[in-house]
């Protein structure tokens, strides 16, 4: 059986050392929030690239992502390409 853990409600400045830890420990994964539903993340794609080659571990990695929704209760009413294309 495999286990991840979500990193959703945890500040994108402790991600590296979490995801270490949680690797350390067994985990398979760890799920990092979308940037386009939470403003205070900004750019967690690459974040995660970013620690995925600083950490250099081995194997493929794999990301599951989803596609943005073009919704108020998800964009708290901002503009999105799909609203204003």
């Amino acid at each position: 059986m495999k286990f991840g853990i979500p990193l959703g409600g945890v500040h994108p400045g402790r991600w590296r050392d979490l995801t270490v830890r949680a690797e350390e420990l067994g985990y398979e994964s760890v799920w990092i929030p979308m940037n386009h539903t939470l403003d205070q993340i900004p750019g967690s794609v690459a974040k995660l690239s970013a620690l995925w080659v600083e950490h250099g571990r081995t194997g493929k990695p794999e990301v599951i992502t989803s596609a943005p929704a073009d919704s108020p209760r998800t964009s708290s009413g901002r503009p999105t390409p799909a609203s204003t294309g």
